[in-house]
């Protein structure tokens, strides 16, 4: 049975509420689903992985600095010391952040294995300064044995976890880019049947305008290009964090680590008295890491192309000019090594003259000062990588800021405007 034109307006009507209520309902949970991400990336994902971050860095740090300062004995810096103090302060306390973080419970166990880890491996270090304190060779042994746990059990458990961070990091970050698909579909049937039913009004009643249908009309559009504008925006400044800001920490912080790799086996070799050769031929794979070479794009122009900003690219550039050099010096001390000079060799490693212990002036140029050199212009990079990270993180949330409630406010206006629009038609038949 056909329906009277009444009861077809009332149809309508209740037609074009729901419409623009749904679109306001799909747009509100949008808005709040985008908004829950941006805040857990900036919340949770990103002082998560920064934890990762931290770890990873510290404990190859404290290892380099460890076996640099064992090969300098009584007359190490006590500069170096206090470094390695505050990477295994550092690492402590990462770990304490990342278990209070810990998503998952694979996670939770990893952060709880390099927990109980850490305390080993300061035993160890400070069992070796003891013995060689005391002149004994079992010193060496057992920075052996603490460089061997951190490369060999800790490192790739802090390297798996600051990955699986980053990827955790890269899945938020694709979300809160995705386009609102539902919302725009459902506003733009709305806005389409608006403009249909006023056209049909137009042709059935004579009036060329309906006041109500007008207001929907343009409330309607007002949400969906808030909506869209502020979405957008979000997602442009949550592409440059990662642009900017993740993504070029990942190259970074991997040529960091790198470089003190390198350092831990440049020192090693020499704590083994001739007997080394594993561990240089370690530090040249690390060495072919960093320079790459005609068929793979080496870490230092891995982390170059990715810093887009001139500030950061001059921060790798001079780190990159000071391996330069200590590449140099490095083919200095394997050439003293090899011909059994082994004072001039830790002199060019460490800048200390084992010769007169009754002096504990460092020399400058020494290897350990440049790895030093390289290793804090990459972390100033690295600072700078995550500051931007930080800071785009937080304007993506803020650019949410008002849309949910602004888009409620206007699909309410838009439904009361289309019953206002439509009973003023349905009360001409009564």
């Amino acid at each position: 049975m056909q329906l009277r034109y009444p009861a077809r307006l009332m149809a309508v009507l209740a037609g074009l509420v729901v419409l623009c209520l749904a679109t306001g309902l799909a747009a509100l949970a949008d808005v709040q689903h985008r908004r829950g991400v941006l805040v857990g990336v900036a919340d949770r994902s990103s002082p998560l992985a920064g934890a990762a971050v931290s770890v990873y860095q510290s404990l190859s740090d404290a290892d380099a600095t460890a076996t640099g300062s064992f090969l300098a004995g009584d007359q190490a810096p006590a500069a170096e010391r206090q470094r390695y103090l505050h990477d295994i302060t550092e690492a402590a306390s990462a770990l304490s952040t990342a278990a209070a973080g810990a998503p998952d419970v694979r996670t939770a166990t990893r952060v709880a294995e390099l927990t109980a880890q850490l305390p080993m491996y300061t035993s160890l270090v400070d069992t070796a300064r003891t013995y060689s304190r005391q002149g004994l060779s079992l010193g060496a042994a057992y920075l052996r044995e603490a460089s061997g746990l951190v490369r060999e059990r800790m490192l790739p458990v802090a390297q798996q976890l600051y990955r699986d961070e980053m990827a955790r990091l890269g899945t938020a970050q694709e979300d809160a880019a995705s386009t609102a698909v539902l919302p725009l579909l459902l506003g733009i049937v709305a806005l389409g049947a608006l403009v249909v039913v006023q056209i049909y009004l137009r042709r059935t009643t004579n009036r060329v305008f309906n006041a109500g249908l007008l207001v929907a009309t343009a409330a309607t559009f007002a949400a969906l290009m808030w909506l869209g504008f502020a979405s957008a925006n979000a997602a442009e400044h949550n592409e440059t964090g990662r642009r900017d800001g993740s993504a070029q920490l990942e190259a970074l912080v991997e040529a960091r680590i790198t470089v003190l790799t390198a350092r831990s086996e440049e020192a090693l070799s020499l704590v083994a008295r001739g007997s080394g050769k594993s561990y240089e031929d370690r530090f040249q794979q690390a060495r072919a890491r960093l320079d790459g070479d005609g068929a793979t794009l080496g870490s230092f122009a891995a982390a170059r192309d990715r810093a887009g900003q001139p500030e950061t690219v001059a921060k790798v550039d001079g780190a990159r000019s000071s391996w330069q050099v200590w590449l140099d010096k490095h083919g200095q001390l394997r050439t003293f090594d090899a011909d059994g000079d082994y004072n001039r060799a830790i002199q060019v490693a460490t800048g200390v003259d084992l010769a007169h212990t009754d002096t504990a002036k460092v020399a400058d140029g020494s290897t350990g000062q440049l790895a030093a050199q390289v290793v804090d212009q990459l972390s100033a990079a690295v600072g700078q990588a995550q500051a931007r990270f930080d800071d785009h993180a937080g304007q993506a949330t803020s650019a949410l800021d008002a849309v949910d409630v602004g888009i409620v406010l206007l699909v309410l206006l838009a439904a009361g405007a289309v019953t206002a629009g439509m009973a003023a038609r349905i009360r001409e038949y009564r």
